[in-house]
């Protein structure tokens, strides 16, 4: 049996007379159990930059507060370009972050940069992505992280200061900066 699903939007890299239409073939046992017969394919940086349809090329890049809002923008940096993403936070996952975290329930109590960087992992077998827990300045001063590793730095850290203290590093490349304002009703957005 073959159903027919239509989609929002043509498949990226479909061709033919039916580019919105994904179909899904299914056993039907004797005894009317419906199976779905799926072959996914392993999903890997490149084919993640063509089911994205991303035309950017990032192989590297920092993200510098792996919170609420620097947990989805890793995690959309990662699925829509296959980047390896390098994540420094300080601090630790606790359990009212849940509600708003990429993070799920095993990584309370655990630190948010290594748990981040271990599920922007599990997004893309063979990423090499590193969870360093420490601010920007003791990383860089550790030289746990070098600043000529990235083609670009997501400020996630919603700390105004934050801009100021990256301005010190001309080694950084492009810096993205997000902000939440208090209550979640804005945003603002920069690039250096």
């Amino acid at each position: 049996v073959i159903f027919v699903v239509p989609r929002p939007r043509p498949v990226p890299g479909a061709s033919g007379r039916f580019p919105t239409v994904d179909s899904v073939t299914v056993l039907v046992t004797a005894e009317g159990v419906v199976m779905p017969l799926q072959t996914l394919n392993p999903l890997n940086a490149e084919s993640l930059k063509e089911l994205s349809g991303a035309t950017t090329s990032l192989s590297r890049c920092l993200l510098v507060g792996g919170g609420s809002l620097g947990s989805k923008f890793g995690t959309h940096v990662v699925r829509t370009t296959g980047a390896t993403v390098d994540v420094v936070d300080p601090d630790i996952f606790l359990e009212h972050n849940l509600a708003r975290h990429d993070l799920r329930r095993v990584h309370v109590g655990l630190a948010k940069a290594e748990g981040l960087a271990d599920e922007l992992r599990r997004m893309v077998p063979g990423s090499d992505a590193l969870g360093v827990r420490s601010t920007l300045q003791q990383a860089l001063w550790d030289e746990r992280i070098s600043p000529t590793d990235y083609e670009l730095t997501l400020n996630m850290t919603a700390s105004p200061r934050m801009g100021e203290v990256l301005s010190h590093f001309a080694a950084l490349p492009r810096v993205f900066s997000g902000f939440i304002i208090l209550g979640g009703r804005y945003g603002i957005s920069t690039v250096e």
